[in-house]
């Protein structure tokens, strides 16, 4: 019988153990990911929204398109306050469902989902936007 060492085996993903990805392998795709990253970001530069080339997605255009819908300074704190409270929530309401959903299967226990770096990035993130947008509210 051929044993597998345990740094071998992913534990989150069902089937057979795999082996871990080499380092040419992790290289070629973390290589991959930066340039469809810096691809999308020419796009959006010459797209114009980072302000340095004219476009239809200018900073200023886009202030204008909002303004005459009626969209204000306030609508937009509202909107990064709301999804701060739903990062934050998410698993909460989540964990909860799942309670529920087997409180009367008594073979197994509903797992719950804990916080990770991913989830505290992002409500962190609307967090600081949040600030930054009501800073600039106040200031107007």
């Amino acid at each position: 019988m051929k044993s597998v060492h345990t740094s071998q085996i992913r534990f989150s993903s069902p089937g057979p153990p795999r082996p871990r990805r080499g380092f040419v392998q992790t290289r070629l795709q973390n290589f991959g990911l930066s340039m469809i990253v810096m691809g999308i970001s020419f796009l959006l530069y010459y797209m114009g929204l980072f302000g340095g080339v004219e476009g239809p997605l200018e900073p200023a255009k886009i202030g204008d398109t909002l303004g005459s819908l009626g969209v204000s300074n306030y609508h937009i704190l509202g909107i990064c306050l709301l999804f701060m409270v739903i990062s934050l929530t998410w698993n909460n309401v989540y964990n909860t469902f799942q309670g529920i959903r087997h409180r009367n299967d008594t073979s197994r226990q509903p797992g719950t989902i804990s916080k990770g770096p991913v989830s505290h990035f992002l409500w962190v993130m609307w967090l600081v936007f949040s600030a930054m947008v009501g800073y600039l509210a106040w200031l107007s």
